[in-house]
């Protein structure tokens, strides 16, 4: 899932497990252990334009 951001550089949205488990089919019990309802993957990105890193939050409720 970071790995996608960092070659992409763009950012990724999933509001809720099923949207998560479309992209991802073996997450959902990722997200049941972290007792997480949605996620959000963003790129990092240096004072050079590259992507540098990525960070990734769960939210425990979905998210509109």
């Amino acid at each position: 899932m970071i790995l996608r951001r960092l070659r992409s550089g763009q950012a990724a949205f999933y509001p809720d497990v099923a949207s998560f488990a479309e992209q991802f089919p073996d997450g959902e019990s990722v997200l049941q252990r972290a007792e997480a309802r949605a996620v959000a993957v963003l790129p990092l990105y240096g004072s050079a334009g590259r992507v540098i890193g990525a960070i990734g939050y769960t939210f425990a409720n979905e998210q509109p």
